[in-house]
């Protein structure tokens, strides 16, 4: 709900860069709340698609600049409050797992507590639902329910438990590519020679957090600890 909150100050690439900031958040979140250690790797990569994302909305940052310095603070203080509020609900799946809890049956309460609340908040702004029969907001409205809510955060939270929500983030940092590309098939839109290289190292970042070899820096308890991944492998 922030989020939809952000797009009134921000273009839909802006509020998509902000959310990627989730895969900073998840590394703290998760040395905070699970104990996981923070690799270097992992920081590395979040940090080199981060650059990537700020190259592809470039154009779009730079027309903030007629804005008023609050207005951009306060669209930037709910992008982050999305994000933190998304972390915060990954750390909690991930710790309903290691309790055996059933990935289903939890969604499905996160689902009805988040349509509650977002009910009571729309109310007190005056927002009452609304309804078209139409077949194009029926459609839409079953598509979103269904694949884009359900099936896709089943997905996605499966691989959270699997891989970790540090490396699972990334994701975000790919759908606004995915985004571009469609556009480009679609839309006709142009590539620029900064979305270009925005995508080139959101794609690099993305083979830094997820590769196995090379050398892995750990940060633990406030000591560095280097372990040679390839030496281990040649010892074996």
């Amino acid at each position: 709900m922030l989020f939809y909150f952000a797009t009134d100050y921000f273009v839909s690439g802006i509020v998509a860069t902000l959310f990627a900031s989730i895969m900073v958040i998840n590394i703290i979140n998760g040395r905070i709340f699970l104990g996981n250690p923070i690799e270097l790797k992992t920081v590395l990569g979040a940090f080199v698609g981060m650059v990537g994302l700020v190259c592809i909305v470039w154009a779009e940052i730079v027309r903030l600049e007629d804005k008023d310095i609050w207005y951009i603070v306060e669209g930037v203080a709910l992008g982050f409050g999305g994000a933190l509020s998304a972390s915060l609900g990954q750390m909690t799946v991930i710790f309903n797992s290691r309790r055996g809890l059933p990935m289903i049956q939890t969604n499905a309460l996160g689902y009805a507590y988040g349509s509650f609340f977002t009910l009571i908040i729309a109310l007190v702004l005056g927002q009452a639902p609304g309804f078209d029969p139409s077949w194009s907001y029926v459609s839409s409205l079953l598509y979103l329910a269904s694949f884009g809510t359900v099936v896709a955060f089943l997905c996605y939270l499966t691989l959270v438990t699997r891989i970790g929500p540090e490396k699972s983030a990334y994701a975000f940092v790919l759908i606004p590519i995915i985004a571009m590309g469609l556009s480009g098939f679609y839309e006709d839109m142009t590539w620029t020679a900064q979305a270009i290289l925005g995508s080139i190292l959101v794609l690099i970042g993305n083979v830094i957090v997820m590769t196995k070899k090379g050398l892995r820096w750990k940060f633990w308890e406030g000591r560095k600890i280097l372990e040679p991944a390839i030496a281990s492998d040649a010892l074996n």
